[in-house]
C-alpha cells in the first residue's frame, strides 16, 4: 500500500520536480518565489493528468483473474493456500 501511495505523489510532483531541474539550468533559484508565480496550477493540472493518466493505464493493463477464488484450508494436517482456480 505503501508503494502504490509513494509511486501515485511521485508522478504528481514529478512536473514540479522537472521545472525545478529547468530553472536550475536557467540558471535561477527554484527556491526564490517568482519563478513560480502563475506556474503552480498549471502544474497541478499537468500532476493531475498524469494521476488519471496511470490509473487508466492500470485499469487497462491491470491482471484480470478469472475464475473462483478458494481461501486457505486445511486438507489432511496441512495448510493448502488460497488460490485462484
Amino acid at each position: 500500500m505503501t508503494r502504490a501511495i509513494f509511486e501515485e505523489v511521485v508522478l504528481f510532483l514529478a512536473p514540479f520536480i522537472v521545472y525545478a531541474f529547468w530553472l536550475m539550468v536557467r540558471r535561477r533559484s527554484p527556491l526564490h518565489g517568482p519563478n513560480w508565480e502563475g506556474k503552480i496550477l498549471s502544474l497541478s493540472i499537468i500532476g493531475l493528468a498524469l494521476l488519471v493518466a496511470s490509473f487508466i493505464w492500470l485499469g487497462l493493463t491491470a491482471n484480470k483473474n478469472q475464475g473462483i477464488y478458494v481461501p486457505a484450508h486445511m486438507e489432511n494436517g496441512k495448510l493448502v493456500p488460497a488460490e485462484i482456480k
